[in-house]
């Protein structure tokens, strides 16, 4: 079985139009955001689960929400105050395990190549997203290859001139 590459990505400090040139450069084929409806509703988010649902399939990239691989109010108060990050990625494990229907979307989500998680948090030690990706790896029993993306991983977008003025 060939490898797959499940990209994470952590949107805090991206615009839309850099997130819609990094999903083109890494040739991203489906975003699946996992922020909560509650992180949605905070205003958290640079731009809406209604903005990439209409901007995605302009650029031939699938767009799927699972609010339900969310974080539970138990686990973030776990994730924060403890700071025991081994504990909260079991807790987290289990939560997701226990819903087959979590497990049923990771099998028809992510067996193709070039897949985006998507959520909030810039850090990926400090997000869900990180634990969701290696769950969906032990779920698989494939060859992931699991790579976090950040606003560094842009490439410089060059501006042709302008055309003089007549």
């Amino acid at each position: 079985m060939a490898s797959k590459t499940i990209f994470t990505l952590g949107f805090e400090n991206f615009t839309l139009v850099d997130f819609i040139h990094i999903v083109n450069e890494q040739n991203i084929i489906r975003v699946v955001d996992i922020r909560g409806k509650d992180r949605i509703a905070h205003g958290r988010a640079p731009f809406s689960p209604e903005q990439l649902k209409s901007i995605l399939p302009n650029i031939n990239v699938e767009y799927i929400q699972m609010p339900e691989v969310g974080m539970p109010d138990k686990l973030r108060k776990l994730s924060s105050d403890n700071g025991n990050r081994a504990d909260f990625i079991k807790e987290y494990f289990e939560f997701i395990s226990s819903d087959k229907s979590i497990i049923k979307k990771i099998k028809k989500y992510f067996s193709d190549d070039k897949v985006l998680i998507l959520c909030i948090e810039e850090d990926p030690y400090t997000c869900k997203r990180k634990p969701f990706a290696k769950f969906i790896s032990s779920t698989l029993n494939g060859k992931i290859i699991i790579k976090d993306l950040s606003i560094k991983d842009l490439k410089p977008r060059v501006i042709p001139p302008l055309p003089p003025l007549e």
